[in-house]
């Protein structure tokens, strides 16, 4: 072998081993952590208390879903807030103006449904 395919050929086998070495590394962590379904914490509450892991899981689905419900209620009582004081137009508005976008055939006036005003008795133009 020559002198200059010596310089590549020995450091392209030193990275190729780094590569190899890091990758048989990160498979064994990886493995490891998909022996457990919980993170680092509540595993270790786990094993250190013999808990028996698929009551565990039930009751951290449970809170999880009681959380997720309560976040779910208050972003709604958050909307609703927001649709009565009229908060969501006022602010489509004010980025309308701010950004010269014509709302005016987008949005319906108050009192008025997506489709327009309501006319007669509801059911279109004749009285039945």
């Amino acid at each position: 072998m020559t002198k200059l395919s010596k310089k590549v050929l020995l450091p392209m086998v030193a990275l190729g081993l780094a590569v190899a070495t890091g990758m048989m590394v990160v498979s064994n962590v990886s493995a490891d952590e998909a022996d457990s379904s919980f993170p680092p914490v509540i595993q270790a509450l786990v094993d250190k208390f013999n808990l028996n892991q698929d009551e565990v899981a039930t009751v951290l689905e449970e809170v999880r879903a009681t959380h997720q419900a309560e976040m779910h209620q208050q972003h709604q009582a958050q909307l609703d807030e927001a649709v009565t004081s009229g908060q969501h137009r006022d602010e489509l508005e004010a980025w309308a103006e701010a950004n010269d976008v014509d709302l005016s055939g987008l949005l319906p006036r108050m009192g008025e449904g997506h489709h327009g005003p309501r006319m007669g008795n509801g059911r279109g133009f004749k009285d039945r």
